[in-house]
């Protein structure tokens, strides 16, 4: 949606970063993004601290991010071998946490995927890229098919988002994140865009508990339910799902690694492309 720059505030001598919006896309989506961003408060999000004009170009100054990608974390730990239970569900935690601080502001931001996600220092996880954000509000209004296609929501192809469920959309891209980080590949794919798209309509996704049998019955569980075709049989809630995940890292960590589970990594044979 736009082009950013890493500048420096020289009157408070800090790092920042300048987005300016891509010519044929114009003003108005870049100012709407920044609108949105400014109107949200917590660690899950970049902070916006001014908007300004040079020449004829708007552009709006944010916080500079420090830190790697997910999709570029996940790259790294392919190579090496696998996560385990207790890395995927940690960084799981931080992304709902994340999204919950986003759709309590009843935003939906609509293109969750690992290269909008920034694993920062001091263990922050940050939702990047809301140029396609939507309010919950206005759910429905665009008929258009709007994110990433390996993430996208059954709701979203079928053009049957409703409001009050728009939320939805992203809880379910964290399902297909959190099944690719265990599994080491997405659940749906497809050189076919219209065969992939048509996978996440009717396609259910693989047993996850035979791809990775040392994940918990809970774990596989809350993934599960995020992937549900049906808006209203999905968790219902980011916090939600949270909460569920909270409570699975506290028992890893109090009695262990349950048996079989492996601790060190062991390659994929298959990954597909996480962007």
């Amino acid at each position: 949606m736009g082009q950013v720059f890493e500048a420096h505030d020289r009157l408070l001598n800090r790092s920042v970063a300048i987005k300016l919006p891509w010519s044929h896309i114009g003003i108005e989506p870049l100012m709407q993004e920044a609108q949105a961003l400014a109107a949200l408060r917590g660690r899950g999000v970049p902070s916006v601290y001014a908007v300004g004009k040079y020449d004829d170009s708007r552009y709006y100054v944010m916080e500079r991010m420090y830190g790697r990608t997910l999709a570029e974390h996940m790259v790294q730990r392919f190579a090496d071998g696998r996560f385990t239970i207790e890395e995927a569900v940690e960084i799981l935690i931080g992304i709902a946490n994340a999204l919950a601080e986003v759709h309590r502001a009843g935003l939906v931001h609509r293109d969750l995927k690992p290269s909008n996600i920034m694993l920062a220092p001091a263990d922050r996880v940050v939702l990047l890229d809301f140029g396609l954000f939507l309010t919950e509000s206005n759910a429905g209004s665009d008929p258009v098919i709007c994110g990433s296609p390996r993430y996208i929501a059954p709701e979203v192809v079928t053009a049957s988002v409703r409001s009050g469920l728009a939320h939805l959309i992203d809880v379910y891209a964290l399902g297909i994140i959190a099944f690719t980080l265990l599994a080491g590949f997405v659940p749906f794919d497809d050189l076919s865009m219209t065969r992939l798209l048509a996978k996440h309509v009717h396609t259910a996704p693989p047993p996850l508990s035979a791809i990775r049998p040392d994940s918990p019955v809970r774990l596989t569980r809350i993934i599960g339910d995020m992937l549900e075709k049906e808006p209203q049989e999905r968790t219902f809630s980011a916090e939600a799902v949270a909460s569920g995940l909270t409570t699975i890292l506290d028992d890893i960590k109090r009695t262990g690694p349950i048996r079989g589970q492996a601790t060190s990594g062991r390659r994929i044979a298959r990954v597909s492309p996480i962007q």
